[in-house]
């Protein structure tokens, strides 16, 4: 499960006023996407993951998707203690604090195919995750988004070991059980990505389609 820690970037957090909140009482429903609307997805927006050269985005996005969520038949919401009330990271004053008093449970929990902590969504996201509206797009978009900025940018993640370890706990440090399903799940995708592609040349297939909306 995706533990990565909020990174409160100016103009990306605290800035949910005015959006829609969820209705009191309202129960957060549990969310799964088809698995190849999932692969689909990672096809068409894993190729703008700013991984080292070597690495694969579309498959890096696939093997991140199986471990979180297999691949969208689970995608939570999973609730985090430490993001809750009273938790370590929801303490008096800090934006999570902010956002559990506007949002309630979803702001303590992870979503969508890639288990994103919801304080990493930008705001209009969170409104609609909130709402239980958000679609896969959004999520896809989302994660691209976050990794590029934070395991990548912030972390310096450059192998794939270290992508997993900065998903899983939020920085890099050993993580074997979490790194060594990721590399088997990171085979599997780079797998059938290269037999879609023979496939397709060879005209015995066709590309499945966009991901759903």
């Amino acid at each position: 499960m995706g533990k990565q820690a909020g990174v409160e970037t100016p103009g990306e957090n605290g800035a949910d006023a005015g959006l829609s909140r969820p209705e009191p009482g309202r129960r957060e429903r549990m969310v799964s996407f088809e698995k190849r609307d999932v692969i689909a997805a990672c096809g068409q927006y894993g190729t703008g993951l700013e991984v080292a050269t070597g690495l694969s985005g579309a498959a890096v996005m696939q093997a991140i998707a199986a471990n979180e969520s297999s691949v969208g038949a689970n995608c939570g919401p999973r609730q985090e203690p430490a993001y809750s009330q009273g938790g370590a990271l929801a303490t008096a004053g800090s934006i999570q604090a902010e956002l559990l008093e506007y949002y309630g449970a979803p702001a303590a929990s992870s979503h969508g195919p890639w288990q994103m902590m919801f304080i990493n969504f930008l705001p209009a996201v969170r409104a609609r995750i909130a709402a239980g509206t958000a679609t896969l797009d959004d999520y896809a978009q989302e994660f691209v988004r976050w990794f590029n900025a934070y395991v990548i940018g912030i972390r310096k993640a450059q192998t794939l070991d270290q992508i997993g370890e900065v998903w899983n706990l939020g920085h890099v440090g050993p993580d074997p059980a979490y790194t060594e399903k990721l590399e088997a799940a990171y085979q599997a995708a780079l797998n059938s990505i290269d037999a879609a592609a023979i496939s397709a040349s060879q005209g015995t297939g066709a590309p499945s389609g966009g991901p759903a909306a």
